[in-house]
């Protein structure tokens, strides 16, 4: 493996587990203007510009919602708005020291606190047609993250398929997949991101549509349905250059 080629496998390694390490920010707690200023941030930033550059010859197709009305849209279209997205919050915490606050409140709102604006974070109320907070799929998410000896911060406050708690299970992953990579484990990072694949597919990317239909008629700051979208786009874009990675060989040292 010549060095261009290292270097360029190393960054994309990077900004994959930075991505899901700011989602897991994003949509885990209360926000804050420390938590603002990391999404605001130069780097977060330009890990998303990258990330857009890079899903552009893809060309994924994510349905988004304009007006009420379903249109289509790319994935690198998705990661661009949410680029612009963290610069605007920047913007907005720079000029209104109560944003912070602003923000919490529509977070609590839609997390938090049941009422008309509550929308379930997890996973398991979107399989199905009653809204159980704690099925089959909760259990094999649970062993999942037994396999690999995680053990989310929020552990015991919410259902382990909750959004975040999964985010942080795949940036904890994602760390140990750029980690093995830059020791030369190449057998090991084939291991980690074959476990990051399935489990997107098979616990993360099926429910976010429908999340996202709930936060885009409930979320009056526009703000975390936005993050959801760009969400969706990152984790479709992720399975295609995961599965791309480890069938071009170049993991075979």
């Amino acid at each position: 493996m010549n060095e261009n080629t290292i270097e360029r496998i190393g960054m994309a390694l990077a900004d994959r587990a930075y991505a899901y390490r700011l989602f897991h920010v994003a949509l885990g707690a209360e926000p804050n203007a420390e938590e603002l200023g990391v999404l605001s941030s130069e780097q977060t930033r330009t890990v998303f510009g990258r990330l857009a550059k890079a899903d552009v010859a893809n060309a994924k197709r994510l349905a988004t919602w304009d007006e009420g009305l379903k249109i289509d849209s790319t994935c690198s279209d998705a990661l661009t708005r949410m680029a612009e997205l963290c610069a605007v919050l920047g913007e907005r915490q720079a000029n209104d020291p109560a944003y912070a606050d602003a923000m919490k409140v529509a977070f609590n709102k839609l997390f938090m606190v049941p009422g008309g604006s509550y929308v379930y974070p997890w996973e398991s109320p979107y399989l199905g047609k009653d809204a159980t907070l704690f099925k089959e799929s909760t259990l094999d998410v649970r062993e999942r993250y037994a396999k690999y000896g995680f053990e989310a911060e929020m552990k015991g406050h919410f259902p382990e398929d909750h959004i975040a708690m999964m985010m942080q299970f795949l940036a904890c992953l994602a760390d140990e997949s750029y980690e093995a990579f830059a020791d030369g484990d190449d057998a090991r990072v084939r291991e980690l991101l074959g476990a990051q694949q399935a489990f997107v597919l098979a616990h993360v990317g099926e429910w976010l549509e429908s999340f996202n239909e709930e936060l885009y008629r409930k979320d009056e700051s526009g703000v975390f349905f936005q993050i959801v979208e760009s969400l969706r786009a990152f984790v479709a874009c992720d399975v295609d250059f995961v599965g791309e990675l480890v069938a071009s060989g170049e993991l075979e040292g």
